[in-house]
């Protein structure tokens, strides 16, 4: 009975009938298990404890990053980018755009989420191909490789910071990670993740897109000034992040403070109450419903089985955690990162207490909901952001396409992502 009710819950979601909020969905599916007594209202308090700070953590992250959108500050960054990437022709070099756009969307990813960076660079993309202008009418399409790469990299640089991913805050939240230990562990992976990531890219570039673009003239809508402002508040909010935890402050209320004093700090960039309108409140009902749904799936699996399963595989160094990440990958491209992040957790939790401690396991688990999730288009929810903004501006992706790319991209650099989780455990 519960696994019909999370298979339908899932297939609610991702299809939307009636297009109702998601939220509408996922509270639905969390009712029907009360009701049929699959849960009860001591795990639903368990689950919303869980749940809560990183929800209010994601709609903090999302709505900095509406305000700066709105500030015209991401409009800047474009720009110099653009102008980094000119050549003596003065056109544009496709290779050096996409090298430097992926580092603006890892840092923005990293401090400001996934889902917020899916927001907020896919439109910035799709604005700076549409000012391109060609010698051959295909080369516009090719461009559209551009949104692919970058929709990857979204998710998978999204491991480096706790607030870089929602599946990050809630596993940090569970096992009570601060920010400098999740940092430590997974600078290392991170890193190697965006070298294999940016070399793939560039190979792949090299036979897909055209070498060079004309770029029309575009108006900067941010002064200097307000970019300076608001480079250093977020300057100051990273450095805020790493103490938070130091100070008992919920990272939730942290972040959706620091978003309201961004927005005091903009109100001459027309910024005022009703971008509040526009920030995902409906997540927080969204995460309870869904994780309530999960928790009753956990409640009826055969726990005995799934213990023995990472025993067996703990056993054998590095091919075991390849093995135990890309377990992970799988689940989480067949039934969402958000239900497999959790299950994991409360697995693992399961794990450490009847055999032991074994903390790598926490980070290979997330490696593996957060790239291996790409492998589909229904793996994570800045994905389907990411195919709704685009179907916003009427671009299409072949399915062909994305699953090709998905395969290549994230079987080698999750490969690579637990290599440096095994070359953290020597160094550290």
């Amino acid at each position: 009975m519960i696994f019909l009710i999370f298979l339908s819950t899932l297939i609610l979601l991702f299809w939307r009938p009636f297009s109702l909020p998601i939220w509408v969905y996922s509270i639905l599916g969390a009712v029907i298990c009360l009701v049929v007594n699959k849960v009860n209202m001591q795990d639903m308090v368990f689950v919303f404890n869980i749940i809560w700070d990183s929800s209010l953590t994601l709609i903090g992250l999302i709505l900095i990053s509406l305000v700066l959108e709105r500030s015209g500050f991401f409009d800047f960054v474009s720009i110099k980018i653009l102008q980094f990437s000119k050549t003596k022709r003065n056109n544009i070099s496709l290779k050096k755009l996409l090298f430097y756009l992926l580092i603006f969307t890892s840092i923005v990813t990293s401090f400001l989420g996934n889902d917020g960076a899916i927001l907020v660079v896919t439109p910035i993309v799709v604005a700076i191909i549409s000012k391109f202008k060609f010698d051959k009418k295909n080369d516009k399409y090719k461009c559209i490789y551009l949104l692919l790469f970058i929709g990857f990299c979204c998710d998978f640089l999204s491991n480096t910071l706790i607030v870089s991913n929602l599946t990050n805050i809630i596993t940090a939240e569970y096992f009570h990670i601060n920010f400098f230990i999740f940092l430590k562990n997974m600078l290392i992976p991170s890193i190697l993740v965006f070298i294999v990531f940016a070399w793939v890219c560039n190979v792949l570039a090299k036979r897909i897109l055209p070498k060079n673009a004309y770029f029309l003239t575009a108006d900067n809508p941010c002064s200097k000034n307000i970019f300076i402002l608001n480079l250093i508040y977020l300057f100051v909010f990273a450095i805020g992040l790493l103490f938070v935890d130091k100070v008992n402050i919920p990272m939730g209320v942290f972040t959706l403070s620091a978003a309201f004093i961004l927005m005091m700090l903009n109100y001459k960039k027309n910024i005022d109450i009703k971008i509040l309108k526009k920030a995902p409140w409906g997540i927080l009902i969204f995460s309870f419903g869904l994780y309530v749904v999960v928790y009753g799936v956990y409640k009826e699996i055969d726990n005995e089985f799934v213990l023995q399963w990472v025993q067996f595989w703990s056993n054998y160094d590095f091919a075991g955690l390849l093995v135990l990440g890309f377990t992970s990958a799988i689940f989480s491209s067949i039934f969402n990162n958000l239900p497999t992040i959790m299950i994991g957790n409360l697995v693992l939790n399961d794990y450490f207490n009847n055999f032991f401690y074994y903390k790598e396991l926490i980070y290979i688990h997330i490696l593996g909901c957060n790239i291996g999730s790409k492998l589909t288009p229904i793996g994570s929810l800045s994905t389907l952001l990411w195919f709704g903004i685009l179907l916003k501006y009427n671009i299409k992706i072949k399915l062909k396409d994305y699953f090709l790319y998905a395969f290549i991209f994230s079987i080698f650099v999750l490969f690579f992502a637990i290599l440096g989780i095994k070359i953290n455990m020597y160094l550290f």
